[in-house]
């Protein structure tokens, strides 16, 4: 419904793409508090806060008509959002450790992985047969049909609760954020999922201005590629048993071997199958790479889990808000996909660099 917003309000495409980025932007400023929170109050507090709060804005979002509301408002939708998150993702952490924690981290990873799927593609047919404002009377009613079993039924996991105290916050986040593996992991992950957001942001316009395909088309374009980011996910829980560093790496190889074919053919060609055949190689990638690192980075701390996934939350959706904010508007192209993939570029490279410094031991970083 990009495009579709951008008629709706007479708007530049940036500015209707800073409704998805300061969604992002929220989602991540809220995680950075929210898990200490959450070791207080409780996990299912915290989710609860954030189930109502998002139901409401989805209501006032479908009333609005100024843009810079709308841009509040989808903030404001990021907070609620993170609140949700954060309180299951915790909840996980304090009913499973080891092997089985990496178990049902992974059955979250691929119901992160289905949003995306199918999302589009029924976004697709509500703008087509309604209007953007029918996505989120639908994102209201999917959000009360998941909030009143969760509230009736789902029970607070937490065992021992933590009086909140922001020194003791900040303390765990110094631990966390001095940890070099840390920091590779979770710029990794932003750096994968950017991928993916930025094909989200900038195709739209490509995809139906350019190449003239309708909303429906896009939405199962958008859909094939959400598959794509499913298909890595579900690969990555087949070969479980393979130590994550060996799949990252191999993973790592062929996404760099597919961007540099691709903008060697970009060059060239420019059609529906240049922009998405190699998006669709470097989605089933970042599907495999993202639960590995997400789960090692919190394992890497597993007293303060909520902490360490918070953390990590916000680290990779602050680089994937920059990326809709920043790059978003820089490399749409109306006769090109090079620039489209120069960003995936980039992202690749920062991903290979942090690999190595994952990987690297601490010593030889010291020597260099």
């Amino acid at each position: 419904s990009l495009p579709a917003v951008t008629s709706y309000f007479n708007i530049s495409p940036s500015m209707t793409q800073l409704t998805i980025s300061l969604y992002l932007i929220g989602f991540a400023l809220v995680q950075i508090f929210i898990g200490s929170i959450s070791d207080a109050l409780g996990r299912k507090k915290i989710a609860t806060i954030g189930f109502i709060a998002f139901i409401f804005l989805s209501l006032l979002v479908t009333q609005i008509n100024n843009i810079y509301f709308l841009i509040l408002c989808r903030f404001l939708q990021g907070v609620a959002m993170g609140c949700v998150l954060t309180g299951v993702r915790a909840a996980i952490a304090d009913l499973f450790v080891g092997e089985e924690f990496h178990k049902f981290n992974g059955y979250l990873m691929l119901a992160w992985a289905i949003g995306p799927i199918i999302a589009p593609a029924i976004g697709g047919y509500l703008q087509h047969f309604f209007s953007w404002h029918a996505s989120f009377y639908f994102l209201m009613s999917y959000a009360i049909l998941i909030f009143i079993p969760y509230f009736l039924f789902v029970p607070d996991t937490i065992k021992n609760k933590k009086e909140f105290n922001i020194r003791y916050m900040l303390t765990n986040y110094k631990v966390i954020l001095t940890n070099r593996k840390y920091w590779a992991g979770s710029v990794t992950c932003g750096c994968v999922y950017s991928i993916f957001l930025l094909f989200n942001m900038v195709s739209p316009f490509v995809i139906q201005n350019v190449f003239h395909y309708s909303v429906i088309d896009f939405g199962h374009i958008a859909l094939l590629m959400g598959l794509a980011w499913f298909m890595g996910n579900l690969i990555n829980r087949v070969f479980l048993r393979i130590d994550y560093k060996i799949k990252i790496k191999l993973a790592l190889y062929v996404m760099g071997a597919t961007i540099i074919i691709t903008l060697l053919l970009s060059t060239v060609y420019f059609n529906i199958l240049i922009l998405t055949i190699p998006t669709f190689i470097l989605l089933i990638c970042s599907g495999l790479i993202f639960p590995n690192y997400v789960s090692a980075n919190i394992q890497l701390f597993p007293e303060m889990a909520a902490s360490a996934g918070a953390l990590n939350g916000s680290i990779l959706l602050a680089i994937s808000a920059f990326t809709g904010s920043g790059f978003g508007a820089v490399l749409q192209s109306n006769n090109s996909s090079l620039p489209l993939n120069l960003g995936f570029m980039l992202f690749i490279l920062i991903s290979i660099i942090a690999y190595k410094v994952y990987t690297t031991k601490a010593h030889k970083l010291e020597c260099i």
